[in-house]
């Protein structure tokens, strides 16, 4: 057990070293600002947090840029076309539209990484509304920001 804690404290200590943020913006790689300037902009890339175990970091590093721009349109254009949701009703609505639509299959951890990602782009926001779950919960109701109503 012992082993194990030291291999994944060396390994977030690794990716420790490659999370700095934008200088421009203050964002962590691959994350920017909208008003960020184009040099300082990378390819979308799939992102694990510092503390996940080594097989998110493994499946993270897998997903081409292609995908994970694939899959953020995918989660932009189910918010576009069904309003304003929790991340609870984006799961819902998009598992039960993705084959109408060709989304690609997403789970709703990754519906949610790739929702976060939007906001951190600029594109999704928080409507300032709240939605109670199933759970009892109340949940944060995220809509498409009016500068990415530019297709779908």
């Amino acid at each position: 057990m012992a082993a194990a804690r030291q291999a994944r404290t060396a390994a977030e200590e690794q990716a420790a070293l490659f999370d700095l943020p934008c200088p421009a913006c203050g964002l962590r790689e691959g994350r920017h600002h909208p008003t960020c300037p184009e040099g300082y902009r990378q390819e979308p890339r799939a992102v694990a947090r510092r503390t996940d175990p080594d097989t998110s970091h493994e499946a993270a590093a897998s997903l081409p840029a292609q995908q994970v721009r694939a899959s953020q349109e995918a989660v932009l254009d189910c918010l576009r076309r069904y309003g304003a949701m929790t991340d609870e009703q984006i799961a819902a609505r998009y598992e039960a539209s993705r084959r109408q639509y060709g989304w690609p299959a997403q789970s709703p951890s990754g519906l949610r990484t790739r929702r976060a990602e939007l906001v951190d782009q600029g594109l999704v926001e928080d409507s300032g509304l709240r939605r109670e779950l199933a759970s009892g919960r109340r949940a944060i109701v995220w809509r498409p920001k009016p500068s990415a109503w530019t297709g779908g």
